[in-house]
């Protein structure tokens, strides 16, 4: 196996992720740096982020996809350092500190056990919305919903804080130049489907993932958006899965 895939199995990164990792001497195999495209040997003790794990081709780790319905007020991250993160949110749950020791017993392929499933979030959703978020350890599933050449779709109800006119429309749909880094730079978002809810909500179906398109999108218009709900990512429906805010399930797949 290559030592990419093996990291992107493991839950810890994407595979270019891992490519990028192995290219900057990050990784080590048997304590040496290794080259991009190595292939793990059974037995090979891989070094990432200053913990070991064993190679052993007859162990598989189960693939975990746990759909949530985010509330307001959560950072989309794992990382503990930040108020409000993913991760201590879910710890604070009886039924995923159950779900987190049950699976834990079933990971193979570390020296030492694991305290904490890796899960990570596909894709954006930022602290004031809500709605659909998918966490998983599939590193490739995690790069083929999130890059924009897979052109999957994510679908969100959008609230904002006064009458839609059919311009707003035509002009949200046909794409808005926003920033897209922090020193400036711009870009125009692709031509997407929007459809008017209500006199003041539309449903906007995106297949890219610019940081915060909705709202900056909406300003320039003269928009601002007072609620963001996402329904949907790909087939995977909120509505279907019949989750209450807060809650979460595991998927069997993301029907991708």
């Amino acid at each position: 196996m290559r030592l990419n895939k093996f990291l992107a199995d493991q839950g810890l990164c994407s595979r270019r992720q891992a490519d990028i990792k192995i290219s900057q001497g990050l990784v080590s195999v048997n304590t040496i740096a290794v080259s991009l495209g190595y292939c793990l040997e059974s037995g090979d003790t891989i070094t990432y982020e200053g913990r070991e794990y064993i190679y052993n081709p007859q162990d598989s780790q189960r693939l975990i996809y746990l759909a949530l319905n985010k509330p307001v007020g959560v950072e989309c991250t794992c990382n503990k350092e930040i108020a409000g993160n993913l991760i201590h949110f879910l710890e604070k749950k009886p039924e995923f500190q159950e779900l987190n020791k049950l699976l834990i017993n079933n990971q193979n392929g570390m020296k030492e056990s694991r305290p904490q499933l890796r899960l990570y979030p596909i894709g954006r959703l930022d602290k004031n919305s809500r709605g659909l978020l998918i966490l998983t350890n599939d590193g490739d599933i995690t790069h083929k919903l999130s890059h924009p050449k897979f052109e999957h779709e994510k679908e969100y109800l959008v609230t904002v804080d006064k009458p839609i006119t059919k311009k707003f429309l035509k002009d949200l749909s046909a794409g808005v130049e926003i920033i897209i880094k922090k020193n400036g730079i711009k870009a125009r978002t692709l031509p997407c489907l929007v459809n008017q809810e209500s006199e003041t909500s539309f449903k906007i179906i995106l297949k890219q993932g610019y940081k915060r398109q909705i709202r900056q999108s909406c300003k320039v218009l003269g928009y601002k958006v007072v609620d963001l709900l996402r329904f949907r990512i790909a087939k995977l429906n909120l509505y279907e899965l019949s989750l209450d805010e807060g809650e979460f399930k595991l998927v069997d797949n993301l029907y991708y």
